[in-house]
């Protein structure tokens, strides 16, 4: 399943479920939600991120302390669309909280995009940021529009849509399928007769195998994240992220080119 880059589901998470006058308790799925939903509610809410910015979103370790995390939480963010199907039902069972239950006001899907007067104006500034911040992303990657990349699972076609560029080649046969001898030749055989030369890879993924398919193509690995804090340096929050990826991308692409 393709997961949606965040900064496409922004508005999903400007709904956040009110509280009279303590500040919300709000638990977020994945550290890119965190990111996020902690730029929108500003001082009014507490994030908790469950899991690991190096973690595999469909397969996070579910530690008994995240029910205890869930059951005192206001707000529960997540990606929905069987993002987290694997390990989040069960905790939330457990937790026994009825604010987080489908359909409570407090149990926010970014699949299902709602809004809230209560945070229009930290999102309105947030927004501002990354419009101009978007500007600056766009200026960097407009000399490589339509260029390819390979990345090790199909994460990424939302930022390759939006920047121009293609994903279309993978070190997986199939999503979630461990990459064989076989398919890795023919990858090779498709990098040099195409001259792609980028390889995505994140941190929960085998880079040995993307510098192995480097080695023999003259590819340049680049690590890559959807998460802020999933590398370092992408520990501030979700703009920073953006630009650690935007930057390190533009770079590969430009050592390409000479």
């Amino acid at each position: 399943m393709n997961r949606i880059h965040p900064f496409f589901m922004l508005g999903a998470l400007v709904y956040l479920a009110p509280a009279a006058q303590a500040r919300l308790e709000i638990v977020a799925t994945t550290p890119d939600f965190g990111s996020i939903a902690s730029e929108i509610a500003g001082s009014r809410g507490a994030v908790t991120t469950l899991a690991k910015p190096t973690e595999d979103p469909h397969f996070v370790d579910a530690k008994p302390s995240f029910i205890v995390k869930l059951n005192r939480a206001d707000a529960l963010v997540e990606g929905g669309a069987e993002l987290e199907i694997g390990w989040l039902p069960a905790l939330l069972d457990q937790s026994r909280n009825v604010k987080l239950a489908l359909g409570a006001p407090g149990r926010i899907s970014c699949a299902d995009p709602k809004s809230c007067d209560a945070y229009r104006d930290t999102t309105k500034k947030f927004v501002g940021q990354l419009d101009r911040k978007m500007e600056e992303w766009d200026k960097l990657l407009e000399p490589f529009k339509g260029q390819r990349m390979v990345a090790y699972h199909n994460t990424w076609p939302y930022f390759a849509r939006q920047f121009g560029l293609s994903i279309d080649l993978f070190l997986e046969p199939k999503p979630g399928i461990p990459p064989t001898p076989v398919h890795l030749a023919e990858v090779v055989s498709r990098m040099k007769a195409d001259h792609i030369h980028v390889i995505l890879v994140e941190p929960y993924q085998n880079r040995r195998t993307a510098e192995a398919i480097a080695a023999d193509t003259g590819a340049t690995v680049v690590d890559v994240t959807q998460f802020p804090g999933g590398i370092k340096g992408t520990d501030k929050g979700y703009i920073e992220l953006m630009d650690y990826l935007v930057t390190s991308i533009a770079r590969a692409l430009g050592e390409g080119k000479k």
